[in-house]
């Protein structure tokens, strides 16, 4: 490609071209003959030095029947100068239907650039919840849906602003679970797994927020198991965390609830047999004026909250000779749910207030706005997003806190990941 270095009027530079030199000479020659034309020239050329596009798209594929792979989830934005601020900064799929798995799966996180865009300061995420096939059959439930599309291996593709393309591939058949691409800028609020000596002071990591909610759960299931006939006992109780959550109850209501959750899973057992019990704790941010409200969903849940939300998803796997008893064990989980005393954080302040408060502080602000008090706001397209801090393209499970027997054995730390809003 050569170099061609031109002047007239008062406008120097350089052009890079790979047409021929006669056509340029006609292109000058042209534009010199009109001053308005000459203009516009001038315009675009500065214009462009910075215009052009950024493609993201994250795909998945795999084979149904015969030898032949379809598309099973594709999710894709187009970034920018002229849509960088309109586009959303997360895109997701719940899950496709229970009963379509894919063998041999591969996935993909491709990266195209056109032209040249402003350096966004940003990189792309893919990840990808595959449930192993058959995993969630069976059992009682509201709606296991959610269950079954969120606790497998989990694919974590990730490319920076630059022509990339990353892929992973599973040798099993899986079912697509939750599917998220999501757009991380430099400068998002993140909570990390743990502070080091360095960081700035705070009572809350993402590891203390999920040890909390693990043992509070973990209280609640013992507690309930003494309620049920038949000597059941949690022999491993686990913490599963699910990227990203909706709260659809609100979001039916025409209110953004966007957030994250874990899955807390005790296998019990019983002299009938053993059983599995999944409990989603949910932690959804809502606007509210210059900063979020915390819902904690099922624990801060009412007469009043919009339906569904995590309750109805609370889900039991059971291997009884009858499934009457996956049904009370259900019951009683949740009766015993909305009966519970959570903890107040300190005497007198609401634990969703304080972790809300507590979440700000470990990002070290509070979200960015729009307009000046008393009408200041959040943006209305927030999202919010749970982020591996292993890089690995697959990661095997989602599970933070393994806990093994009875008494106080300490938990075991399988997994870490940071909180980040995208705002």
């Amino acid at each position: 490609m050569k170099n061609y270095t031109f002047e007239w009027h008062e406008f120097k530079g350089s052009l890079q071209m790979d047409a021929s030199l006669i056509f340029f000479n006609y292109l000058k020659k042209t534009i010199m003959k009109n001053t308005i034309i000459q203009l516009l020239f001038l315009v675009i050329m500065a214009n462009c030095i910075s215009c052009g596009s950024i493609k993201v798209t994250a795909n998945g594929n795999g084979i149904r029947t015969g030898v032949t792979a379809e598309e099973a989830v594709s999710l894709s934005v187009t970034r920018g100068n002229a849509n960088a601020i309109n586009t959303n900064k997360l895109y997701f799929i719940n899950g496709l239907p229970l009963d379509r798995n894919h063998r041999l799966p591969v996935f993909q996180l491709k990266v195209e650039i056109s032209g040249n865009p402003n350096n966004l300061a940003e990189s792309y995420v893919y990840l990808q919840v595959m449930p192993a096939d058959l995993a969630f059959n069976g059992g009682t439930a509201t709606d296991k849906t959610y269950i079954a599309n969120s606790i497998g291996k989990l694919v974590n593709l990730r490319s920076p602003q630059a022509n990339n393309r990353q892929s992973a591939t599973i040798n099993d058949k899986s079912h697509f679970g939750l599917g998220v691409l999501a757009i991380v800028q430099n400068d998002d609020r993140t909570v990390p797994w743990e502070f080091t000596a360095n960081s700035p002071g705070s009572v809350l990591s993402m590891q203390s927020l999920s040890l909390q909610i693990f043992g509070l759960v973990q209280k609640i299931i013992d507690s309930a198991l003494i309620r049920i006939p038949g000597n059941l006992v949690a022999f491993q109780h686990e913490l599963f965390y699910v990227p990203h959550v909706i709260h659809q109850g609100f979001e039916n209501r025409g209110e953004r609830a966007r957030g994250f959750g874990f899955v807390h899973h005790a296998s019990i057992t019983a002299p009938t047999g053993n059983a599995d019990i999944y409990i989603p704790v949910n932690y959804i941010f809502k606007a509210n004026n210059d900063n979020y409200r915390l819902f904690i969903d099922p624990l801060d849940r009412t007469d009043a909250t919009p339906l569904p939300g995590a309750m109805e998803n609370i889900y039991i796997k059971g291997a009884f000779a009858t499934g009457a008893l996956e049904g009370l064990i259900l019951q009683i989980m949740k009766d015993s749910i909305k009966t519970k005393l959570k903890p107040e954080a300190v005497p007198g302040v609401n634990l969703s207030a304080f972790v809300m408060e507590a979440l700000n502080g470990a990002t070290g602000s509070r979200p960015p706005v729009t307009g000046t008090p008393p009408y200041a706001v959040v943006n209305a397209k927030f999202d919010v997003i749970l982020i591996p801090e292993d890089n690995n393209n697959l990661i095997e499970n989602t599970i933070l806190w393994k806990k093994t027997g009875q008494g106080d054995i300490a938990p075991v730390n399988i997994n870490k990941v940071k909180l980040v809003f995208l705002e």
